[in-house]
């Protein structure tokens, strides 16, 4: 929805834009079309079409990418802008884009602009969504992560089968699925405390998160269950997996105090 919403301000505001231009140019004059272009809060340039030249950029962009010594593959100022900016003829107007050297993610909406001087140019218009990425990371990790343990949770069990299956499926490699029960827990629970039987959930974890086979492939499945997901292991591989997770309960777990 985030998105959806970005690229349509994009839009909107790309058309309202070119529309001004138009209408400026009219009047015989572009300053006004350069002056709503500098007081906008978005990273705006107008490029040339067949090269990606920069005709102009507003404070935002310049600062931006211009000003700056960030360097992709050894290129710098407006060569740098122009890798970015590169794009395919089939490539659609508006895409969302993640720039790896200043760390933040954009939406970017280009239109063709009547820039004058027998230039075929685009308006190109960038959109800081890093904040809005971070939200959806933040959340989506939340919804896939066990709050007592931090191991992924059974919904994030239910989406990596589900990949999975169509990579096995595709590529026709092998997967297994473990299922692993605590005997007694509820017992364990009662004798002691609900929170010692957390911190020996906890415990657990951190140890079977250690197999390097299913390292961040355990999963708890819903209290005293654990499950781990193996991939690409045949034959005795997948048994001596299994008889690794069993080595996690052959030797005490200390907590609180207690064997």
């Amino acid at each position: 929805k985030d998105t959806f919403f970005f690229e349509n301000v994009g839009s909107i505001l790309s058309t309202s834009l070119v529309r001004e231009n138009s209408a400026a140019h009219h009047r015989g004059g572009r300053t006004d079309f350069i002056r709503i272009l500098d007081s906008l809060p978005s990273a705006v340039a107008i490029v040339a079409t067949g090269n990606a030249a920069i005709l102009y950029s507003n404070v935002v962009f310049t600062d931006l990418f211009l000003r700056r010594e960030q360097t992709v593959g050894g290129l710098r100022g407006e060569a740098y802008v122009r890798s970015i900016l590169a794009v395919e003829p089939t490539t659609r107007a508006v895409k969302e884009i993640y720039l790896k050297d200043v760390d933040r993610w954009f939406i970017v909406n280009r239109s063709p602009v009547d820039y004058g001087d027998a230039h075929d140019a685009e308006l190109v218009i960038l959109t800081d969504i890093t904040n809005n990425k971070k939200n959806q990371e933040t959340i989506s990790s939340l919804a896939y992560s066990d709050v007592l343990t931090g191991l992924p949770n059974r919904s994030k069990l239910d989406s990596d089968l589900r990949k999975t299956f169509e990579l096995s499926s595709a590529m026709y490699t092998n997967s297994f699925i473990g299922i692993l029960n605590i005997d007694n827990f509820k017992l364990i629970n009662n004798m002691y405390s609900y929170s010692f039987g957390d911190a020996l959930l906890r415990t657990i974890s951190i140890h079977l998160n250690k197999i390097p086979e299913i390292r961040d492939k355990i999963y708890r499945f819903g209290g005293d269950e654990f499950a781990f997901l193996v991939k690409n292991l045949y034959g005795e591989q997948v048994y001596e997996v299994a008889h690794k997770v069993m080595r996690v309960f052959e030797s005490p777990f200390y907590i609180e105090g207690y064997e």
